[in-house]
């Protein structure tokens, strides 16, 4: 089966090293900086594309499908939010869910995301 993959991304410097960090859920904690997702609490922008340096220009997937690297068990249809390690976990209470999976996994698998941010009070 075919797929048409739409990704719109954008640069921003990295805060941390992101090596190992690749399909990782980030969010902006400075001027065009960004980084790891810390804390389900955090407003995720995207799911970083690469694995620069600290200091470096890394880019991050704001729209579209991306991989994404599961925290936990999760049923193709769920939507996700970042566990504290950047990682996706299914949404729970309230939260930003950064998106919905099109493949289920389990925890350490790569599977497929389509990204939509959105505010769930509860």
């Amino acid at each position: 089966m075919s797929q048409s993959k739409v990704l719109d991304s954008i640069s921003m410097k990295a805060n941390s090293s992101f090596a190992a960090k690749q399909f990782l859920f980030a969010y902006v904690v400075g001027d065009q900086l960004a980084d790891v997702c810390s804390a389900a609490s955090n407003d995720v922008i995207g799911v970083i594309q690469d694995n620069p340096v600290s200091g470096a220009m890394s880019s991050i997937a704001v729209a579209g499908t991306t991989k994404i690297v599961l925290g936990d068990t999760v049923t193709a249809g769920t939507r996700v939010m970042s566990k504290s390690d950047g990682t996706a976990i299914p949404k729970s209470g309230a939260c930003y869910s950064a998106g919905k999976v099109i493949h289920g996994g389990v925890a350490g698998d790569i599977v497929e995301m389509i990204i939509e941010k959105m505010y769930f009070a509860s």
